[in-house]
């Protein structure tokens, strides 16, 4: 997978109070999931668009975390994918 992205906790873009809650649930899972279930971190090298990040896959027992969570309704693909919790 190339990327996803989830709702944002504190600015609202777009889907207001429901995006917040979402943001709210999806880090809430991410946390989970990590917290009962071995993990590794792969890193790529790349830094993201803004310059400040390094693009890294979370791999939870060999899944990547981003796959899961868009799978679980808590994010989208990126940049691509539907911004579900703006409607």
């Amino acid at each position: 997978m190339t990327g996803y992205d989830t709702p944002e906790p504190t600015s609202q873009i777009c889907g207001g109070e429901a995006e917040v809650s979402l943001a709210h649930k999806a880090t809430a899972r991410a946390l989970e999931l990590m917290n009962t279930r071995q993990w590794t971190v792969e890193h790529s090298g790349e830094i993201d668009a803004t310059g400040s990040r390094e693009l890294v896959t979370i791999r939870i027992e060999g899944r990547d975390l981003g796959e899961i969570l868009i799978e679980e309704g808590f994010a989208r693909e990126w940049p691509d994918g539907n911004e579900f919790w703006c409607q």
